[in-house]
């Protein structure tokens, strides 16, 4: 009962980080580099109070490698999904970075030696059916260039994080997950914060930081709690699992979500693939 709650949780806080950047987006033209220190910021302070309560870490050299592996790839994450949420549709940027939690599924699968039965097969063949029918469009209205690149990469970031949170526990001592996070996203926030003045320059950071400081804040709490609870749920639920969830989840609530605020539209073969979503997640539950 607990994991599911936490699974749950998980779900729908992926989902509303996403609706949370584009209101962002809304309010402000830039500063995407900037929103993203300041979220990583905000989502060490979970790791850091969760350190502080137990009051117990081990941290050598190992843990600063996979820091430092893991702070590479948050930070294309976070900032190219920024990018993509910016220019592009809030359900179609989430419908392409779902395929990437099936980077670490695969990865438990063929390299963790995880088992995985019918259901679970069964159910990333209808997640990947579902995510290509709800992204199929006769639409002559085509993605930019710009959209197309950074949902590429935010998608290889993504994965990639999710991959090494894997990882970390295996190689490192059970006591070191909060501080491996902790150091990398400490990394996150000094070096994109002086990425955004180097690179946004100072007026736009700041203006940023005036404008979109409480975006970021929900965004990257919400952001700590997931990464927290991906690191609880690896040791209860198998990755061939707890990814693909995951991903049909948060494709089902953003696309509700998107329709509700945003007003976004979607022809009758994409509500199909959300169907076929919902059944997804149905079928990696057996």
């Amino acid at each position: 009962m607990l994991t599911s709650l936490l699974l749950l949780v998980c779900v729908i806080f992926v989902s509303l980080q996403n609706v949370v950047t584009k209101f962002f987006k809304q309010k402000c033209s830039g500063g995407d580099i900037c929103f993203s220190a300041m979220s990583a910021g905000f989502a060490l302070l979970i790791f850091a109070a969760v350190l502080l309560f137990e009051g117990k870490f081990s941290f050598n050299l190992t843990v600063l490698l996979f820091s430092v592996l893991f702070a590479i790839a948050y930070g294309v994450s976070t900032v190219f999904l920024v990018l993509a949420i910016g220019c592009g549709s809030v359900a179609q940027t989430t419908l392409i970075t779902s395929y990437s939690l099936l980077i670490p599924t695969f990865f438990g699968i063929i390299f963790l030696k995880e088992t995985a039965g019918a259901a679970t097969f069964f159910g990333i063949i209808f997640l990947a059916v579902s995510l290509f029918l709800t992204y199929y469009s006769k639409s002559d209205e085509k993605p930019t260039a710009k959209w197309i690149g950074c949902v590429i990469l935010s998608f290889i970031g993504n994965g990639m994080c999710s991959t090494v949170q894997k990882l970390e526990p295996i190689y490192c001592d059970a006591d070191s997950g909060n501080i491996f996070m902790i150091v990398a996203l400490l990394m996150n926030t000094v070096f994109l914060m002086l990425f955004s003045f180097m690179r946004e320059g100072k007026a736009e950071t700041v203006t940023t930081v005036k404008k979109g400081w409480h975006f970021a804040a929900m965004c990257g709490l919400m952001n700590g709690v997931v990464n927290l609870l991906v690191m609880i749920l690896n040791n209860r639920i198998a990755a061939s699992v707890l990814f693909p969830i995951v991903s049909a989840g948060n494709l089902v609530i953003t696309f509700l979500l998107s329709v509700a605020l945003f007003h976004e539209k979607f022809s009758k073969r994409q509500i199909g693939g959300f169907i076929v979503g919902v059944a997804a997640v149905v079928i990696l539950n057996l």
